[in-house]
């Protein structure tokens, strides 16, 4: 039973170390914005840059969009738009772009865009830009 135990340590301190790693990993990959405020209509430039050693996958449909009610986050729903459900990858180094429109629709406040990344199929990791405002 004593080897049985030590199999297991070793098990769960090997895969909490590799969470650890992911997770640096992750910090290493930004979301990055051209300004901290827009006006209704203009259009937001976001950048995922990956200065990581490993490679990340993302929809390519892009970021989502938040807003800021107190402490609280709540996803902005939007209409729906086409969407392909393919993932693709964002290697060492790679700068990938995306552009969105402040849609008039949109509160005056303050927003953040999220990008759900992760290895493979799964895309339960969340990169956040910082937050900016729209303005009248």
């Amino acid at each position: 039973m004593p080897r049985l135990t030590s199999v297991l340590c070793f098990a769960v301190i090997t895969t909490l170390g590799a969470c650890d790693a992911f997770t640096s990993e992750l910090d290493q990959l930004r979301l990055a914005l051209d300004s901290p405020q827009y006006a209704h209509g203009q259009e937001a430039l976001i950048v995922l840059d990956n200065n990581s050693e490993r490679s990340f996958t993302y929809s390519p449909c892009g970021p989502q969009l938040e807003r800021q009610t107190g402490e609280t986050w709540s996803r902005v729903e939007t209409d729906p738009v086409f969407c392909p459900s393919i993932l693709v990858a964002v290697s060492p180094g790679d700068v990938v772009s995306f552009r969105r429109e402040i849609l008039n629709e949109l509160e005056v406040g303050t927003y953040r865009f999220v990008q759900f990344v992760g290895r493979g199929e799964d895309q339960n990791d969340r990169v956040l830009s910082t937050s900016f405002r729209v303005m009248e």
